[in-house]
């Protein structure tokens, strides 16, 4: 059976993890994706695994955009297209006329996403942004850095990839638009967004004031002793007891008498000192296997994650990790499809595949009909790598 996306193209103008990241899951879909590259590259191939996982599956050109046949090579390719989406400030792509207003001339239901940092319009509009900024402006280093301390910068890119994420839900809105009302839509998306959206722990009272989770600890092992890190003989574990009967069920682990009955947000200090030592006194295997069996949830805090993740077989044969080629790197190993449905069959090889600095330019060129004289002209002229 075809994937479900199969047949929709889609050029992808985004440089390092929020904007290209939108297509990934698209491409996994089935869509076509042609990632249009600066001639020096997407400043993101210096961080190569960063740069694997938002262009994997796709194939890319290299073009100069500020001579006139790069830029018209450019614009032949996106009005071609059933979605064009970039995370250049507001303003850049219209000026250099690959914007949504221009396009649509001659593409009148093409999707277009604009990703930016602070939205469209505004005072902030024109600033750029990363995920380190986004993440200081919208509290999450401060509120991830426990009590006392000076703020933690988690360097997952969690804004990056979510402001991603629903830059690829807004894409989905426009083809579903697209195919009901044969009509376009200019989708707009922003960082601040995906730093904000990750703020929903937040609740609000009746009073309209707002409380949310126990903050981390100055230790920065947990909010209470049921949802906790801690140190065995042989390494940290990670232990969520939610529930009334998981909460007493971790405190008769450990027998802490004083705190039968009690919710754990109650324990007193010395409950939880002892708690600690009692893990303190095991090794991390038989701590597992002691609260797994009194249905608490736990896992072993792991730093060998690649052989954790890569080598599991269980793993590998549902698709979790994948192996692919790769012209440089021979076998490359990573995440498999974020988007898996059950009736599609096995994934081609290249769904993968992360392109090299203008790997399939050339072929690009000829999928647009260029001849090879022209072709070898553009080379010569640096106007595409």
């Amino acid at each position: 059976m075809s994937r479900p996306l199969e047949g929709v193209r889609i050029i992808d103008l985004g440089l390092y993890v929020a904007g290209p990241y939108a297509s990934v899951p698209l491409a996994e879909l089935g869509a076509e994706v042609i990632k249009i590259e600066p001639l020096g590259g997407d400043p993101n191939r210096t961080i190569w695994r960063a740069f694997a996982c938002c262009n994997r599956g796709k194939r890319n050109i290299s073009l100069d955009l500020k001579s006139p046949e790069g830029l018209e090579i450019a614009r032949k390719i996106c009005i071609s297209a059933d979605v064009v989406h970039h995370n250049f400030r507001p303003g850049v792509m219209d000026r250099i006329g690959l914007g949504y207003d221009t396009l649509k001339e001659e593409n009148p239901q093409l999707v277009y996403l604009e990703a930016s940092a602070y939205g469209a319009d505004g005072p902030m509009s024109k600033h750029p942004g990363f995920d380190m900024i986004m993440q200081a402006l919208c509290g999450h280093e401060a509120h991830g850095a426990g009590e006392g301390n000076v703020p933690l910068w988690m360097r997952w890119a969690p804004v990056d990839f979510t402001g991603g994420y629903l830059g690829t839900i807004g894409i989905l809105a426009g083809l579903y638009r697209k195919a009901r009302e044969e009509k376009g839509s200019r989708v707009q998306g922003n960082l601040l967004d995906g730093g904000i959206f990750m703020l929903s722990e937040l609740v609000r009272g009746k009073d309209g004031s707002f409380s949310g989770t126990l903050p981390l600890n100055a230790e920065q092992t947990g909010t209470g002793p049921a949802y906790r890190l801690y140190a065995c003989q042989d390494g940290w574990i990670a232990v969520v007891a939610r529930s009334p009967d998981q909460q007493q069920a971790l405190a008769q682990f450990a027998s802490l008498k004083e705190s039968a009955g009690c919710p754990a947000s109650d324990w007193s200090i010395d409950s939880q000192q002892q708690l600690i030592s009692h893990f303190a006194g095991m090794n991390a295997k038989q701590a597992i296997s002691a609260l797994r069996e009194r249905g608490i949830w736990t896992e072993r805090c792991r730093d060998d994650f690649q052989e954790a993740l890569f080598e599991n077989p269980a793993w590998k044969h549902s698709g979790v990790v994948r192996e692919h080629d790769h012209p440089r790197n021979e076998r490359v190993r990573q995440i498999g499809n974020t988007v898996r449905l059950s009736d599609v069959g096995p994934l081609p090889e290249y769904s993968g595949m992360v392109p090299e600095p203008g790997q399939f330019t050339r072929e690009i060129l000829q999928q647009f009909g260029y001849a090879e004289s022209s072709i070898e002209d553009f080379y010569t002229r640096k106007i595409v790598a």
